[in-house]
Formats: structure tokens, sequence, C-alpha cells
């Protein structure tokens, strides 16, 4: 093999190192920053399996339960979200989108908390940011499968 060749080999095995390791970090970060959507009966059942589940970033989603929702005067907002299966206790401190109501749809992301749990010992959901459904008709057909809201949802 000439030296030339040689040359050429090193570069383009350098080149597919390179390559792969960028790769393989972008993998990393996309699952890393990756937002799965739960109910609260998967949520309760996960976490019996996976005690690491308290430290990634999820979506909850469901409905709000009637009658749960408690306001205080610094902006924090507890409430329970429910699949007409399973409750799961929320809180979150932050302005509500206009469209939230007890009985309507949500999408809450946050985090579990490790450390509180509510009176059934169940984790507490820590909410970062809640989204209300937009329309009174719409409602994914996959979701609605998922919490069981066929007659349930208007």
């Amino acid at each position: 093999m000439s030296p030339t060749q040689k040359k050429r080999l090193m570069t383009y095995s350098l080149v597919l190192t390179l390559f792969s390791i960028i790769v393989a970090l972008v993998m990393y970060a996309l699952s890393q920053n990756m937002n799965a959507y739960y109910t609260p009966l998967e949520i309760i059942e996960a976490t019996h399996l996976n005690p690491k589940l308290h430290q990634k970033n999820i979506r909850l989603g469901g409905m709000v339960k009637p009658n749960t929702v408690k306001r205080s005067s610094d902006l924090q907002v507890e409430f329970w979200v429910t699949d007409y299966k399973q409750d799961l206790f929320v809180r979150y401190k932050g302005i509500l989108p206009d469209l939230f109501r007890e009985g309507q749809g949500i999408v809450a992301e946050g985090q579990l908390s490790s450390t509180e749990k509510n009176a059934e010992n169940q984790p507490i959901f820590i909410a970062t940011r809640i989204l209300a459904k937009h329309d009174e008709k719409y409602m994914p057909e996959t979701i609605k499968k998922r919490i069981g809201a066929n007659e349930q949802w208007t």
C-alpha cells in the first residue's frame, strides 16, 4: 500500500469515527429530552416498575376531575387529573390557560415529585406547563381510547 493510500485510509477512518460519535451524541441528547405521554393509570403503574420515572420530564394527559381545583393567592393551583380508571394529584404554580376548567381535557408537562406523596401514598405530579384543549369537540381518537372518555368527552 502506498503512502498516499495509507493517508487516504486514515482520513476516511477518522471522518467515519467522528461521524459515528456525532450521531451517538445527537441520539443521546434526543432520548434525554423526549417527553412521553402518560395517563394517570399508566403513571401509577409505571412508578412501581421504574423508580427513575421521577427523574424524567413527562406529559400527563386526562380530564380535570370536577370539584377538585383549589387555587391559592400565590398562583398555586392543585387539582386531580383522571382517566376514569385512576386519579393523580397535580400541583402547578403559574397562570393557567383560559380554557382550563373542571371536567375539561388537559395535558400537563412536568415531573413526579420524588419526596411528596398525597394521602393515598401516590406521588404528586409537579407541573411546569399546562395545556388545555382548544376546541369543544376535538380529542384525538388515540387519546380518547387511552383514557376511556368516549361518552364523557363533550
